[in-house]
């Protein structure tokens, strides 16, 4: 009897540990399908010039404005790197921690639908309007905003 409980719990770990393990592969092939290190390439570049930009309006001398980009762009290059890592390691476990494997499944069928394909190539181009709206619009209001908040 007590064999049979030990080879039963045996098998049910090694069950729970192949489902683990192919829900973990599924969420792999989602992550690679929705094309992430490709779109963070394509969101860095789409966002990048519109602040270069920002920061060469800045008002400040050549050689302070010249500064300032190539620590922005090591700021940025190194961000990159972060992101890509966050998202072939823990974003991983994130998605098996709030989906099912049904609803990953689901996803990776979205994600090879015509729609889905569309989603994926048109986000960095939506992200980089956001930004350019963010850039012109909304920070200025709150720096504007700050300015209010500090003056004497």
């Amino acid at each position: 009897m007590k064999k049979r409980i030990l080879v039963l719990a045996i098998c049910s770990v090694a069950f729970i540990s192949i489902q683990a393990q192919a829900k973990k592969e599924s969420v792999v092939e989602l992550i690679n399908l929705m094309q992430q290190n490709e779109m963070i390439d394509k969101t860095f570049s789409s966002i990048l010039e519109p602040i270069r930009y920002q920061i060469s309006k800045s008002g400040k001398d050549e050689a302070t404005i010249e500064k300032n980009k190539a620590i922005f762009d090591k700021v940025m290059a190194k961000s990159k790197e972060m992101v890509k890592d966050m998202i072939n390691n823990e974003m991983v476990t994130i998605y098996q921690k709030y989906f099912t494997d049904k609803e990953i499944k689901s996803m990776i069928t979205f994600y090879k639908t015509p729609a889905g394909q569309k989603f994926i190539q048109v986000m960095p181009d939506m992200q980089k309007d956001m930004m350019q709206i963010m850039l012109n619009k909304y920070i200025p209001q709150l720096q504007e905003s700050i300015k209010a908040e500090v003056k004497p």
